[in-house]
């Protein structure tokens, strides 16, 4: 008796159907150790995000997850008596643990008060396993 032999088609389509079942995926990049989470964060030791030293609010973004985080953008919103100032800044991909150089967002020009409110992973590209903590704000009084 010979060994019958599949046809090339129908191995693939087992091939993807048993990893599609195991939760697997036939191409991309997979994130083995685990989901990131990133969250906006003071500089260490500081108990307010804005800093005399710098002038302007300075914030970090942590990755608080177990699987690493790819570039994203950070949201920082001025909310102004004349109305909202937008500013949007680059991340670069963090490691589980890791903690971004600092941003310094520039105050608006001739606020004197303003609530700040900081967003990480603003345009939600990332898959995080906690979506809930992505924002946070402050009031600044200069």
């Amino acid at each position: 008796m010979t060994p019958k032999t599949l046809p090339s088609a129908l191995l693939l389509f087992a091939s993807i159907a048993l990893l599609t079942a195991c939760g697997g995926s036939s191409g991309g990049s997979d994130n083995a150790g685990g989901a990131a989470d990133l969250a906006p964060a003071k500089a260490p030791g500081a108990s307010f995000y804005y800093s005399t030293a710098a002038g302007a609010p300075v914030i970090h973004v942590v990755n608080q997850g177990t699987g690493a985080a790819p570039a994203s953008t950070l949201t920082v919103v001025f909310s102004t008596f004349s109305g909202d100032v937008v500013n949007e800044f680059p991340v670069p991909a963090l490691a589980p643990g890791e903690m971004s150089p600092p941003i310094v967002a520039p105050l608006p020009v001739g606020s004197s008060s303003t609530q700040v409110r900081m967003t990480v992973d603003s345009r939600s590209e990332i898959a995080e396993s906690d979506e809930t903590n992505n924002e946070d704000s402050e009031t600044l009084l200069i």
